[in-house]
């Protein structure tokens, strides 16, 4: 029978519960914040069914003068509920139902002369923990700072003067303090335990959090490492591949006799194995990234001057940055150099020379400068395909070129491309 009373007295306190906060609760998934929202509910709802009991006894030993103060908390705490249910603020509902406490507190303890207040240190240390709790350290400093100079006032002022118009019962103050030390106990007692209970729960979503956080890395360390080895792979396949159509065409290149047409036939042969150059120093980088490092462009740029050097001697002065150019766009970025590279060599150096190649970034863009010390183009040689490649493959990179040509100081390209930020 007692059992059926007690499980029935937390299904009615749970049905009120619902009826007060159980939107907010169901509005969140933090359980911090869910805490807070029981705290705020639970703190007044305990308090004042505590304070029911309070008046009774306070009634029972005589003590009826402090049933207004009383009376006053449970009518102030019963409209902190309905209008924490209908404005859903728990921020302002918090400062709301401190500063009443407060109040009552410190109103309480310099105007009511009938009673000693030995109890308001309790009650004042169980305000500073809700504060703490609900809206942080710095409002418990400043609730802490108000509520102790009242005290200190009624210590010096007021308490002695209390004592001499108190009629001192011992009986009725021994239970008048015992029953706000019990009432404020349990109070603290609650909000120790909620504090303790949120931190341990904090923790043990913390450690989830961070053993997810790990999984995920590891996950995603694992799927990269897939990805570069696949990556490589297909660099080195498209590699072998254009090996195998710059072999075919070097066969058949045998069988052409005319020296212009000979000619060309070579040019795209040596562009097909500048695109193979391109993946194969891809498939050797130690690490696969979104952008090219001015490393690779170092190798790439001198690899391409092998191919197209016929015993000239050439200084290179190379100051690039990494990740100028992502690396989808290698390719055609790769066959604008080696055209600049051929050009100069082709066209411009005779037996020794200077290329010089140099990049600065931007927040938006990269600016690129190519230019060699050479004789320049002619007139014949600037409207040529090679020209013309250049064009097609900046406009295809989104980009822009502009060249100048003087036959004495040689030939200067200055290139425009976007900034693509680095996305791994």
């Amino acid at each position: 029978m007692h059992f059926d009373h007690k499980s029935h007295m937390i299904k009615l306190y749970r049905n009120i519960k619902d009826w007060f906060i159980g939107e907010l609760l169901n509005e969140t998934d933090d359980f911090y914040q869910k805490a807070k929202i029981n705290l705020i509910f639970d703190f007044p709802f305990f308090t004042l069914s505590l304070f029911i009991l309070f008046s009774i006894l306070l009634f029972a030993v005589g003590a009826n003068f402090s049933v207004f103060t009383v009376s006053g908390s449970w009518f102030m705490g019963l409209m902190f509920l309905f209008y924490l249910k209908y404005s859903k603020n728990i921020k302002i509902s918090s400062i709301f139902l401190s500063v009443v406490i407060l109040i009552l507190a410190v109103t309480n303890l310099l105007f009511n002369e009938t009673i000693l207040h030995i109890g308001y240190p309790y009650w004042l240390c169980m305000l500073l923990l809700f504060v703490v709790f609900n809206l942080g350290i710095y409002w418990g400093i400043g609730f802490g700072i108000i509520g102790s100079a009242a005290y200190v006032l009624y210590r010096h002022f007021e308490m002695y003067h209390a004592m001499e118009l108190a009629h001192f019962d011992p009986n009725i103050h021994l239970v008048t303090f015992i029953v706000e030390v019990t009432l404020t106990t349990f109070l603290i007692l609650y909000l120790t335990q909620l504090y303790l209970l949120t931190s341990r729960n904090s923790e043990v979503a913390l450690k989830e959090q961070n053993n997810l956080l790990i999984a995920k890395n590891k996950l995603i360390e694992e799927q990269h490492a897939e990805k570069t080895i696949m990556l490589k792979e297909i660099h080195h396949r498209v590699k072998n591949n254009l090996q195998v159509v710059n072999s075919i065409l070097r066969l058949q290149s045998h069988e052409i006799k005319d020296p212009a047409a000979l000619e060309v036939f070579e040019l795209s042969q040596k562009r097909i194995h500048a695109m193979a150059l391109i993946h194969e120093r891809l498939y050797t980088l130690d690490k696969m990234s979104y952008s090219i490092t001015a490393n690779y462009l170092k190798l790439l740029i001198k690899d391409l001057i092998a191919l197209y050097q016929n015993n000239q001697k050439i200084t290179l002065e190379i100051d690039v940055q990494d990740g100028i150019v992502p690396q989808n766009n290698i390719v055609p970025f790769g066959l604008i150099l080696n055209e600049l590279v051929s050009n100069s060599l082709k066209h411009g150096i005779d037996a020794t020379g200077i290329i010089t190649i140099k990049s600065v970034k931007t927040a938006a863009n990269v600016h690129l400068t190519f230019k060699d010390n050479g004789k320049g183009f002619t007139s014949t040689v600037e409207k040529g395909f090679g020209l013309e490649l250049i064009e097609t493959l900046t406009e295809q990179l989104d980009g822009s070129v502009d060249f100048k040509n003087n036959p004495e100081n040689g030939i200067v390209f200055s290139f425009e491309f976007p900034f693509y930020y680095d996305e791994i």
